[in-house]
């Protein structure tokens, strides 16, 4: 998301402190945001939480685009929102897995395999993704020649 700001908001219209805020607001809130949620995910379950936070997440791109780029500060919330709100959906994905891993438990009435066999490869697929994944659009962006301050 820094990238992203760094590019598309220039540093004349954010200073310094609002950049920050916009930061940290991307990994505070989310734990906040999980938390307060507690009564909803009873209330509604997890499934139609993270399905309505990708329903959020669409239509406020679709609003951003309509909107254009030149609403600077329109774009730094969309992104600190964005960023809030993926940050915490992706926390309750655990909850399917341990859901899977209850149910064979009661199922078989036995210790299995399976919880070792779901969270590993859960972790082979979302751990490499989550460190390769910045390296990836960093390499993408120097392509272009982000970073080369002669090249804006």
């Amino acid at each position: 998301m820094m990238i992203f700001a760094d590019i598309l908001i220039p540093r004349d219209v954010l200073s310094s402190s609002i950049r920050s805020i916009m930061y940290g607001a991307g990994f505070i809130c989310p734990q906040c945001l999980v938390l307060i949620s507690q009564s909803w995910l009873k209330k509604f379950d997890y499934y139609k939480i993270i399905l309505i936070s990708f329903c959020v997440e669409g239509t406020a791109s679709i609003v951003m685009l309509l909107l254009g780029k030149q609403y600077y500060y329109c774009l730094a919330l969309y992104l600190t929102i964005i960023m809030v709100i993926v940050r915490a959906s992706v926390s309750l994905f655990t909850l399917p897995l341990a859901d899977v891993v209850d149910a064979d438990l009661l199922k078989f009435n036995q210790q299995s395999p399976l919880p070792s066999v779901v969270f590993g490869i859960n972790a082979l697929f979302t751990k490499p993704a989550q460190s390769l994944a910045p390296m990836v659009i960093l390499s993408r962006l120097n392509q272009y020649e982000y970073g080369n301050t002669n090249s804006r």
